[in-house]
């Protein structure tokens, strides 16, 4: 019975009926929180995936797309009814905490912080693979000690300047895939080819080779480019009115960053036909604006993927720290973990 008080309980969404006080700055409204979301997700993640899931689907990247995006839709759901039955944070740690078991709670906090520690270290690992072609004489090791330092500092700062530099670096991700979309449309409409072309979303001519098993193999692997857009949850805190602004970010964020997937992928296959058959799965990127877009744009996606990693990064330490300080507070890791700096109102211990 006391567990079903929890799940209904707070219907003003206040901290105090869950026995928490406001400690953490609550000044996000719904552009800050989907913005942190897309820096998590990153823009620019498309170009990762897209020679090896094309030539995989045969250049069905699109369909892919759209069956992941489904996927996530329905897990979007679920966390939006979880946000605003809890609208606190610590996420999967307090969804499952207080709606079954503390010890549950504890095994699902560390189980998705494990989550938000992983992808850091692997955006360092991506970012230094790419600093060197532009400053060849840094070591790779002291480009990582500069990325960590750079992203800590930026969560110390406070949840606002967080909120601005993801902002920055996610609308230089947009603006980016906008100009090679622009370049697709431009080499489309010269080679005369269809923009309404149903090939580019699911070549017909190709699906008995590659099966529905194959487009839903592409799904699960593209499902890793909505990887984080749960990391909302964390903000519940510092967000104004937490279950429906981060309610409303978490459907908003599959919805409009699928759709973007969908439809840029979608242009770049119509744009590159027969890409499926020449692109090196690994470099598929490279590939791709090689043959849209002029060479700067080849070179420029140097500098776009290290700004992407960058934000990804932030969101993802400043996700890690809340899903620390929900479990400090309730002690189920050291208190000190649960620590608050009183000038920029952030989890600082569990930041650093």
């Amino acid at each position: 019975m006391s567990e079903k008080k929890n799940i209904t309980a707070a219907p003003d969404n206040s901290l105090e009926s869950f026995g928490y006080k406001q400690e953490l700055n609550r000044s996000l409204g719904l552009g800050a929180v989907l913005l942190f979301g897309m820096a998590y997700m990153a823009p620019c993640t498309i170009f990762s995936y897209f020679g090896l899931i094309g030539t995989s689907t045969h250049g069905m990247v699109s369909m892919s797309y759209l069956i992941a995006t489904l996927a996530m839709f329905f897990t979007a759901l679920s966390y939006r009814q979880m946000v605003k039955a809890f609208p606190i944070a610590g996420s999967v740690y307090n969804y499952t905490a207080k709606s079954m078991k503390q010890e549950i709670g504890f095994m699902s906090g560390w189980a998705i912080m494990l989550d938000y520690i992983l992808l850091p270290m692997i955006n360092y690992i991506i970012a230094c693979n790419f600093i060197p072609i532009l400053f060849p004489s840094i070591p790779r090791w002291l480009c990582i000690v500069i990325l960590i330092a750079a992203v800590t500092l930026i969560n110390l700062v406070g949840v606002k300047f967080l909120s601005a530099v993801d902002n920055v670096l996610v609308i230089f991700q947009f603006v980016f895939v906008l100009v090679a979309i622009v370049f697709a449309l431009k080499l489309i409409f010269s080679e005369g080819y269809s923009l309404i072309d149903v090939n580019g979303l699911m070549d017909v001519s190709q699906f008995d080779e590659v099966g529905m098993s194959g487009l839903i193999g592409g799904a699960a692997i593209l499902c890793l480019c909505f990887l984080g857009f749960d990391s909302v949850t964390t903000l519940a805190e510092e967000a104004r009115d937490p279950g429906k602004t981060v309610g409303s970010a978490l459907i908003l964020l599959v919805v409009i960053v699928g759709g973007y997937f969908v439809l840029s992928t979608y242009i770049f296959q119509i744009a590159y036909p027969k890409g499926w058959m020449e692109m090196d799965p690994d470099n598929g990127a490279y590939d791709l604006l090689g043959h849209i877009a002029p060479q700067w744009m080849a070179t420029l996606i140097v500098i776009v993927m290290i700004a992407a990693c960058l934000a990804c990064a932030v969101s993802s330490q400043a996700a890690c720290a809340r899903i620390l300080y929900g479990m400090g507070r309730d002690r189920q890791l050291p208190k000190l973990f649960a620590h608050v700096s009183k000038k920029n109102q952030v989890p600082d211990y569990g930041i650093m």
